[in-house]
């Protein structure tokens, strides 16, 4: 991922970052409304959200993240 978006997504206050989990449901009609996701620990969490973004494809360097 380039600097200057890893610097913009990690500035955005309207923006959470959700390392190792996988979203498992989207909910909503004509509009997303929430979301279910799996944790690595396999808890899964359930979100109300109008919004998702999908980093994929690539591999990704999360280093910055600092992800135990």
């Amino acid at each position: 991922m380039s600097d200057y978006l890893i610097q913009r997504l990690d500035a955005a206050p309207n923006v959470t970052l959700h390392t190792e989990t996988k979203i498992v449901a989207l909910h909503g009609d004509a509009a997303l409304s929430g979301a279910h996701w799996r944790h690595r620990d396999d808890a899964i969490e359930e979100r109300a959200i109008e919004h998702v973004f999908l980093f994929c494809g690539a591999n990704p360097n999360t280093a910055w993240l600092n992800v135990a």
